[in-house]
């Protein structure tokens, strides 16, 4: 395969998978094109030395960032997001109706570590009657139901406040009965932070300084509520607690959050594929200057 790339000339190969499953990242041991990058489908730095750049944004990996290995490829986002679907968006905040607070998380249970779900323990008891709807793959049977309830319980959540559901063909629809999302740490959201944001509702995120935990930094500050990710757990539960008190916010930002989303970097599409060609273009001309890896 390192052969048949080499072959074809390919200027810049871009991976999009990581150290992922099956992925083809180790070709680039075998330097197949002059410029080789990584980004998108990888939450981290790859820490190999054969690639040159990684595709990031300046909320992900701020300048003068020491950790990642690589150069870093900036754009105004790394992500670039379309729903998949047409869906309705969502016409106000649920608990004007209900007359309680739906928390969820649609994030997969593997995310959910002791520390985050000691902080989702304090925010449900700081906001009574208020509810925590979870939505993953691994629920989709009785026993794996069983084992994250018992799960629960021992990390001091009360199971009669939590909602336990499969993966379903609503899954979008079901985000209209959301009134703020949790996100998880210090791996945090990606698609399922854009789906939420898309059907009209908040993401309360927490951040740390490697880039896994960024996520939800990048994707809040470029859709204009970057005030909803905070770097300590202390502000954490307290945003989400304030956010959870203010019903009249919470109904403007389900009306508007996709408006915000559809006119931010990471919904311009054009724009996206205008600026990352530049960046090749830029990368290109120095690698003719033989000054790229000075």
């Amino acid at each position: 395969m390192a052969e048949k790339i080499k072959s074809m000339n390919v200027d810049i190969l871009v991976d999009l998978a990581g150290h992922s499953a099956n992925s083809g990242l180790s070709l680039f041991a075998y330097r197949v094109a002059p410029v080789q990058i990584s980004g998108l489908g990888w939450m981290e730095t790859t820490g190999f030395s054969a690639v040159d750049y990684l595709i990031t944004d300046e909320y992900l990996d701020p300048t003068g960032n020491t950790y990642i290995t690589e150069r870093p490829l900036y754009l105004k986002s790394q992500f670039c997001y379309k729903c998949h679907r047409d869906v309705v968006a969502s016409s106000g905040a649920p608990c004007i109706k209900n007359g309680y607070i739906t928390f969820a998380t649609f994030n997969r249970i593997s995310k959910f570590t002791s520390e985050i779900l000691e902080l989702w323990r304090r925010i449900m008891y700081l906001v009574p009657n208020s509810f925590l709807l979870l939505k993953c793959d691994i629920l989709s049977s009785k026993s794996n139901m069983q084992m994250v309830r018992k799960r629960l319980a021992n990390a001091g959540l009360d199971n009669k406040r939590i909602i336990l559901e499969s993966p379903s063909l609503d899954y979008l629809e079901r985000y209209l009965d959301v009134d703020i999302a949790l996100d998880t740490y210090p791996y945090t959201g990606g698609g399922t932070t854009f789906d939420a944001l898309y059907m009209g509702f908040p993401v309360v995120s927490l951040y740390g300084e490697r880039r896994s935990s960024r996520f939800g930094l990048s994707i809040l500050t470029n859709a204009g509520v970057g005030e909803l990710a905070v770097p300590t757990p202390k502000e954490y539960v307290e945003r989400a607690v304030a956010l959870a008190s203010d019903w009249d916010l919470l109904d403007v930002l389900h009306k508007n959050l996709r408006t915000m989303l559809e006119n931010s970097p990471a919904m311009d599409a054009e724009g996206y594929v205008r600026e990352i060609e530049g960046k090749y273009k830029e990368i290109l001309s120095a690698v003719h200057n033989h000054d790229v890896f000075d």
